[in-house]
């Protein structure tokens, strides 16, 4: 739930990527609408279990008619197909906001996509490696946040990118 407090800080929150189709994903979208439910016009799950997923949105579509009337539409992006990467890149285009809810061995996508594609970076989200053998972002990406000038921090408002964690130290 943490990370939905600097994620209510962000200006613009249209369009939303979610990796992953489990119960992290179901309570991080419940949030976003929650928080912000108005201002987000699309939602893509990424994930390889579109029965998961179906469900995941039969869910969402049932909950959002009671609580948050949303406009936004939400769909699937599925992650084992051979145009897979191409069609992550396009969404990633124009992203404002991903969050990784899957308890990945490899990165969920390459630096690349954000870095060379995208003139205002997302709010990243990753909260799901709590094992030392998982990742979900490239450690290039951690880096080129706070080397890059082009960033902003709302915080120290320097032109710099911003990493919150939970334990500085690991």
């Amino acid at each position: 739930m943490n990370v939905v407090v600097p994620f209510s800080w962000r200006k613009h929150v249209g369009s939303v990527v979610i990796f992953g189709s489990g119960l992290q994903a179901l309570w991080h979208t419940r949030l976003i609408l929650t928080l912000r439910d108005e201002e987000v016009k699309n939602i893509t799950f990424v994930s390889s279990t579109k029965d998961r997923v179906d469900k995941l949105i039969a869910t969402v579509s049932e909950e959002n008619q009671k609580h948050w009337r949303s406009r936004c539409s939400v769909d699937f992006l599925d992650n084992t197909t051979s145009d897979f990467l191409l069609k992550l890149e396009s969404r990633l285009s124009d992203v404002d906001c991903i969050f990784c809810c899957t308890p990945s061995r490899k990165p969920l996508f390459p630096t690349s996509l954000i870095d060379d594609n995208i003139s205002r970076k997302p709010f990243i989200s990753a909260v799901s490696s709590w094992q030392d053998e998982m990742i979900e972002l490239d450690p290039s990406l951690l880096r080129s946040v706070i080397a890059n000038n082009n960033r902003y921090n709302p915080l120290t408002r320097e032109t710099k990118g911003v990493i919150i964690v939970n334990d500085r130290d690991f």
